[in-house]
């Protein structure tokens, strides 16, 4: 029923259906309190968040490294970031390569979510330090975390850019449109049309050009401007 709950988005009733097994003294196993979590995810209550991670400090699950990697998440979400990152360095991020990706990445998208790009990068030169290689989404939130300042170099940007690519990740419209994004909302105008010509793949590209053209309509670039509204008018029609 917990389960059935969350599945369809009633977070509330979720939490209640756990509330009264604690109540009635059953001990939840690693699976209810994935579910759980990801009730709480509907909520969004720190503090239902901290009763839970209490629960499961005292216990010792299986799925113990997953359970941590949603505790991650959630203090993300609401905004705890410094007790997502208490359990974070305390996560056995030996155990297993693919939920280390899972608890790397949710910190660092914690970071970017909430505007600590300092912390996102640091975490990023952490990953190499620990010879952990980031993944495709990953490197969204290391994108994502560059300050779009006009005066920041552009260099910088593109150099976690082509970091992805020494590390053998497979680029998608994805990153593309951030550093689009980045560079436009930074008046690096040139850069950022240079990005969409230079996307080598198959790829609607309606949201590539339509936020070239929110940064040319931002920085009253009138000429690149143009160039923006020809392309989405020269796409075909998906009728």
């Amino acid at each position: 029923m917990l389960t059935a709950y969350t599945f369809y988005g009633n977070g509330s009733k979720a939490l209640e259906v756990y509330d009264k097994m604690v109540g009635q003294l059953i001990q939840p196993d690693s699976m209810v309190l994935l579910n759980v979590i990801d009730a709480e995810s509907l909520v969004r209550d720190v503090g239902l968040v901290r009763n839970l991670h209490a629960c499961v400090a005292s216990s010792s699950f299986i799925l113990k490294i997953q359970i941590q990697n949603a505790l991650i998440n959630m203090y993300a979400q609401c905004g705890s970031l410094e007790e997502a990152r208490q359990v974070f360095d305390g996560t056995e991020r030996k155990n297993l390569v693919a939920h280390d990706m899972v608890t790397w990445s949710s910190l660092l998208a914690g970071y970017t979510h909430h505007g600590h790009a300092e912390y996102a990068i640091l975490l990023h030169h952490d990953m190499h330090l620990e010879g952990v290689q980031p993944d495709s989404i990953t490197y969204i939130s290391i994108l994502n975390a560059q300050p779009c300042r006009p005066a920041r170099p552009h260099k910088i940007v593109f150099k976690y850019f082509k970091l992805m690519f020494q590390y053998g990740i497979v680029s998608t419209i994805v990153h593309y449109n951030c550093m689009v994004d980045i560079l436009g909302r930074a008046n690096h105008m040139e850069d950022a049309l240079f990005m969409i010509y230079n996307i080598s793949f198959d790829a609607d590209l309606i949201i590539s050009w339509m936020t070239l053209l929110g940064a040319c309509r931002k920085w009253l670039d009138i000429s690149i401007g143009k160039k923006a509204f020809a392309a989405l008018i020269k796409r075909p029609n998906p009728g």
